[in-house]
Order: structure tokens, then sequence, then C-alpha cells
């Protein structure tokens, strides 16, 4: 299971902090480090890979003391049949030692190419995407998070990401439009949350379902007055496909 901390007035307690991070087999895992001083050692024989904003590409990380960045997001596959002799399948890291993340945090958001950022939840508790200790500029509205088949999104009001509710230490991706783009989140966000896939209602709604080898996907059509015909970075979304198997829904 997930464990949750939101520590009140500061983390003062002597001693090495340690949070793990429970991590299935052989399925991709999105996540940022809850501590400062992280290096890629921490996913050490696992599949570790990083989003490059002007390419739109995952690249891989192979050096094991390169450094985690705070707030930037991960993507991590730990397999049970690598050419490994002893690969780690299902397991729990472990993120050791440095600072524990508490207080305002600058995610690292630049807009280069078409403007796609992949960021993290920084500390070792949820936080909520619509709460106003958020400071936002050039940032769209939606957010979406990789629920292991299929990218989920939330736009303020419409969604599968249920209120907006980003796990502990979840990657996630946000998209910026303009240039000069900043993303700052602070302690007020957090709270005690780890299952927000689930369903989300809002009225004036429908929502398209379609299912397919075993899997779903979903799209939301919200009936807004205030909504012109073009895209709208305030309330709409856009299609990130999920697994090659599944159906895709746009």
């Amino acid at each position: 299971g997930t464990a949750s901390l939101v520590e009140s007035g500061g983390f003062t307690v002597a001693g090495t902090k340690t949070v793990q991070y429970y991590i299935d087999a052989n399925r991709w895992h999105y996540v940022t480090p809850p501590l400062s001083g992280q290096t890629a050692n921490t996913f050490f024989d696992m599949y570790l890979y990083e989003w490059g904003e002007g390419t739109d590409l995952w690249s891989y990380i192979e050096d094991e003391t390169t450094p985690l960045t705070v707030g930037k997001g991960y993507k991590v596959w730990s397999s049970t049949t690598s050419p490994l002799p002893d690969p780690p399948g299902t397991t729990s890291v472990e993120f050791i030692g440095g600072t524990l993340n508490t207080g305002n945090k600058t995610l690292p958001v630049t807009k280069v190419g078409n403007g796609w950022n992949f960021v993290g939840n920084p500390y070792p508790s949820a936080i909520d995407w619509d709460n106003i200790g958020w400071i936002k500029s050039n940032i769209d509205a939606t957010i979406y998070v990789w629920d292991g088949v299929q990218y989920i999104s939330w736009n303020g009001s419409v969604g599968d990401l249920v209120d907006g509710v980003i796990p502990a230490m979840q990657g996630f991706m946000v998209k910026a439009p303009g240039a000069r783009p900043s993303l700052i989140v602070s302690n007020s966000t957090r709270l005690h949350g780890v299952d927000p896939y689930k369903e989300s209602g809002v009225e004036n709604l429908l929502e398209i379902t379609v299912s397919g080898n075993g899997y779903t996907d979903k799209s939301f059509v919200n009936f807004n007055e205030k909504a012109t015909f073009g895209f709208d970075s305030e309330f709409d979304g856009y299609k990130i496909y999920g697994l090659e198997e599944a159906p895709q829904l746009y």
C-alpha cells in the first residue's frame, strides 16, 4: 500500500529520512522523488527514462549517478524477464537521506517545441490540482496522469482523475501554450488521498466509453456556454495515447 505524510510546521526530526515507493512489475510507473539529493541509483537494475520537452520523446538514463530533479517526472519499468541475472520484479524502492520536500516547490516547465512538460508531485502525500495554493502562468488547465493503461485527465471540473487529486510522488503531464511558463506548488495543496482513479460527475456532461481487449478508454464532452469552437486552455484537453493494445477514443 501507499502511506501519506502531511507534516505541519516543518519536519525537523534528526536522522535519515526514508520514503518507500511500491512498484508493480512489468508496467510503467510515473514517479518523482519526495526527497532531495536522490540519484538514478534508486532504480538500480530498472529501466529509467526522462522526457525531452524539445523532442516529445523519452530517453533512457544509463548513468546511475544521474541526479533526480525534485519536481521532475521520471518513467520507470521493473522487469521480471530482463537479461539481468536477478531482475527486481515487483518490489519497493527506497528514497533515502536528503531533505523531505516541503514548502513551495517550483516544477521545471519550459516552452520548448510543443510545450509538453513531464513534472511530478514532490510531496509524500497527494496534492489537489484545483487548490488555490498553486501559482500557474502559461499552463493549460488540464493535467494528464498515467493509470497503467491510459492517460486520465482533469481540467478543473471534468475527467477521470476525480477532483484533481494527484497521488504522492506521481508524475504527470502539463502543457505550456505560451512563452515563459511557470508552475509552483505549495504546502496548502497537500491532502491525504491515495485512490483518485474513480468516477467523477458534473452537470451537462456526455461521457463516452469504448471497451476492447480487456481495456477501456473514455472521452468527456461538457456543454459549456463559456467555451468556443477552438481549443480553450481553460476547458479543453488533448488526447495522449495509452497502451497499444488498448482502445483509444478521441
